[in-house]
């Protein structure tokens, strides 16, 4: 069995959705020097933080409740709707920046072999872009005609390789409200997918997407550890 981490480092420095967001701000609540002077420990020290960051940074997973109030918040997700089937759709020769992503991207799909599952929307936007101005404004997004697309196909969870699903030009934001009201969950902004896509491709291998989020309660969102566990032939045995 092969793991491929999707998931960006979390910490400051990183790209926000808005210049509004303060960084991710790691601070010591004490160090391992100064846990010599505290004498809880003894032939060994101990380091311990505390956090502070804005919920849906980095990758990061959206419950329904992220647009819809009286939809499941994060503590309300079954675990096992976060351990899914996954499939990969290839999108690059389809999608334009700051464009949405075409529904022509499912013309050799079978829109029966999506349910239930994990679908990854692989653009190639953030491995090119990340870190950059363009990366914050001109990604490839999904508009109504792709949501309503992606409910009828009856997903479990979309997960995309760019900054947010939606344009941040349209305040109706359809693809958050849209696939929220469908209980889809969300996972942006993950990074990798061109990796997974190339153990993937042209075999007959199938992998599993894990989005293990804290369970927080009353929490709309949350960064996640993204990955895909594929398995082969040996792993079925």
């Amino acid at each position: 069995m092969k793991i491929i981490d999707l998931s960006y480092t979390f910490g400051e420095g990183m790209p926000l959705y808005s210049s509004s967001v303060k960084p991710p701000q790691i601070s010591p609540v004490f160090t391992h020097e100064q846990s010599k002077q505290l004498g809880y420990y003894e032939n060994t020290t101990c380091e311990v933080h505390n956090v502070t960051f804005n919920a849906s940074t980095g990758t990061h997973l959206d419950a329904p409740f992220h647009f819809h109030p009286s939809k499941a918040k994060l503590d309300q997700i079954p675990i096992e709707n976060l351990v899914l089937r996954g499939h990969i759709i290839d999108c690059r020769d389809f999608v334009k920046e700051g464009t949405p992503i075409p529904t022509t991207i499912f013309d050799n799909v079978d829109l029966e072999e999506l349910k239930g599952k994990a679908l990854i929307l692989f653009t190639g936007f953030n491995d090119k872009y990340y870190g950059t101005e363009k990366y914050l404004k001109d990604y490839p997004f999904i508009n109504q005609e792709l949501a309503d697309l992606l409910v009828k196909a009856q997903i479990s969870i979309l997960a995309v390789d760019t900054l947010v699903v939606d344009s941040f030009l349209d305040k109706k934001r359809p693809a958050h409200t849209t696939l929220l009201k469908n209980d889809i969950l969300i996972v942006e902004e993950m990074c990798n997918v061109e990796k997974l896509w190339n153990e993937m491709k042209e075999t007959v291998k199938k992998f599993y997407f894990h989005a293990p989020v804290l369970k927080f309660k009353d929490a709309a969102a949350f960064p996640v550890r993204a990955y895909a566990t594929i398995l082969e032939q040996s792993d079925l045995l």
